[in-house]
C-alpha cells in the first residue's frame, strides 16, 4: 500500500505541473498623459515583440537629452555610438534625414518599418508636426516596449515549464507502473492462481 501510495503522489505532482496556473493581474498601469488621445493606433504585437531590447533606454535617453536642451541631430549622433546595431540603423536614419534638410515629422516617418518604430515613428511625426513635446511621449513608449519585453519573458518562461513536464513523464512513467502498478497486478494475479 506504501507504494501505492507514492504512485499516487507522483500522479498528483504531474496533475498540478499540467495545471496552468490562473491570471494574476499586474502592476497598474501607468497614467497616460492626454496626448496619447491623438496619437497613433496600437500596433500588432509581433511588431513590438520584434523591437531590439536596447529601445526602451535608448528612447528614454533621448527623451532626457532633448530636456536637457540637447539639439535633436547631437542627441541622436551621440545615441548612436553607443547604441546596438539595429537601434543604430534608425537612430542614423532620422539623423541623415535631419541633416540632409528633412522635417522632423519626415525624418521620424522614415524609420517606421523599421522593427520596435511601428508605433514610435507615427507618434514622434505627429507630435513634431504639431509642436508638442515629445519628451512625455518618448517615456510612455519606453514604458510601454519594458512593459510588453516582460510580459514576452514572462510567455517565455512558462512554457519551459509547460515543455519541463514531458522528460518528466518519461522519466517517471516508467517508474511509477514499475514499482506501483506491477506489484499489484502481480499480487492480483497471485492471488487468483494461489486461491
Amino acid at each position: 500500500m506504501h507504494v501505492t501510495a507514492v504512485g499516487a503522489a507522483i500522479l498528483a505532482a504531474v496533475v498540478v505541473l499540467l495545471w496552468r496556473a490562473p491570471h494574476r493581474p499586474g502592476p497598474a498601469r501607468p497614467r497616460v498623459p492626454p496626448l496619447r488621445h491623438w496619437l497613433s493606433s496600437r500596433v500588432t504585437r509581433p511588431a513590438r515583440d520584434s523591437a531590439p531590447a536596447g529601445l526602451p533606454e535608448v528612447l528614454e535617453l533621448l527623451a532626457e537629452a532633448l530636456a536637457s536642451g540637447v539639439p535633436l541631430v547631437r542627441a541622436l549622433e551621440i545615441l548612436s555610438d553607443v547604441s546596438e546595431q539595429e537601434v543604430r540603423t534608425a537612430l542614423d536614419l532620422v539623423r541623415g534625414s535631419l541633416q540632409l534638410g528633412a522635417g522632423e515629422p519626415e525624418a521620424w516617418l522614415r524609420v517606421r518599418d523599421l522593427p520596435g518604430w511601428a508605433a514610435v515613428a507615427p507618434d514622434l511625426a505627429m507630435a513634431a508636426e504639431s509642436g508638442a513635446s515629445v519628451l512625455e511621449l518618448l517615456t510612455v513608449h519606453a514604458a510601454e516596449l519594458r512593459r510588453e519585453f516582460a510580459s514576452a519573458a514572462h510567455r517565455r518562461a512558462r512554457t519551459v515549464g509547460v515543455r519541463a513536464v514531458l522528460p518528466l513523464m518519461v522519466c517517471f512513467l516508467p517508474a511509477f507502473v514499475l514499482v506501483g502498478v506491477v506489484p499489484i497486478i502481480v499480487g492480483l494475479v497471485s492471488g487468483f492462481l494461489g486461491g
